[in-house]
């Protein structure tokens, strides 16, 4: 199946070359520094990395966009020699109307993520399949969505293939000064652990108070693996920001078991821990951020800070 959505892949390549040209001025992405120290029981270590990612939408037509973006990935400075680059995104994007639209390829994460949580899905984890995702405004500033996805895992030759099979569904509510979404969602992963199910409810409020712009948000998390020893069954994530003119400042609470993250990347420490952090805007596009995540049950810290220019 993953030698389909590569031949998909090439094929929109040549299209791309063969019918448009890509100027400077359609390229958006960013680039970021990061460093970072981490204490585990094992010892201490500090890392110095870098990360690029540059991609374009291409119009084909009043209904179609074409989505290309190529990503380094985290490239350590630890040495000298040639990095990799990797085709992070390439995707189709059909707009049935203003309220659905479908995706086909390696398309960005299509689920509604609170506070940007990262439980169920990493940033720097793109899924490949098909996806849809709808709105339907409802009376009185309320606003339904709908989103689904059908994405292959991992491509097994003499196994069937791992997936995930996923439905979310949430209610955006306008009240002027604030809002609050809340939903849900179901993530099937069959010939995974027993076909492992993940099932989540969210929320977020957002509004201002006194002249800052403060977020509220839950996202938690519960599979169906009761009976399997040594596997977690749940993970919540909580937490707040509040942005003060160029001034972001964030607070998280984890309790998170492992088994229930299938595509969450090492900048998650598992456990129950908490999460302090600052980031302020230098100029236009130019941020940087500090934070410190701490895991008592694993006895597990980091300290990590970072620059990003984003375009």
């Amino acid at each position: 199946m993953k030698k389909l959505f590569a031949m998909i892949c090439s094929l929109m390549l040549l299209t791309l070359f063969a019918t448009t040209t890509v100027s400077a001025q359609n390229l958006t992405g960013d680039f970021r520094y990061r460093y970072e120290t981490a204490e585990t029981a094992q010892g201490e270590a500090d890392t110095s990395a870098v990360r690029l990612r540059v991609g374009t939408s291409i119009k084909i037509n009043e209904k179609v966009d074409l989505n290309i973006r190529l990503n380094t990935d985290d490239q350590y400075l630890s040495g000298v020699g040639a990095s990799f680059i990797l085709l992070d995104v390439v995707s189709v994007d059909y707009r049935i109307n203003n309220n659905i639209n479908f995706t086909l390829g390696k398309m960005l994460n299509p689920f509604y993520t609170p506070g940007n949580s990262e439980l169920l899905l990493d940033e720097n984890f793109n899924l490949e399949g098909v996806s849809i995702q709808t709105t339907l405004d409802l009376s009185n500033g309320m606003e339904c969505f709908i989103n689904g996805s059908y994405t292959i895992l991992t491509e097994n030759v003499t196994t069937d293939d791992i997936t995930m099979q996923a439905i979310q569904a949430g209610l955006d509510f306008d009240l002027g000064g604030a809002c609050i979404t809340l939903g849900g969602g179901y993530y099937l992963y069959p010939d995974f652990t027993q076909d492992l199910e993940n099932f989540q409810l969210f929320a977020e409020v957002s509004g201002k108070v006194v002249g800052a712009i403060v977020t509220v948000y839950n996202d938690y998390v519960v599979n169906n693996l009761h009976d399997v020893d040594d596997l977690g069954t749940s993970a919540c994530l909580v937490g707040s920001t509040i942005k003060i003119n160029k001034v972001l400042i964030g607070y998280s609470y984890r309790d998170i078991d492992g088994a229930t993250l299938l595509l969450t990347d090492g900048d998650f420490l598992f456990g129950k821990g908490h999460e302090v952090s600052g980031g302020y805007e230098l100029s236009e596009n130019v941020t940087i951020t500090a934070s410190y995540q701490t895991t008592k049950n694993v006895d597990a810290d980091a300290i990590r800070g970072e620059l990003v220019l984003k375009f």
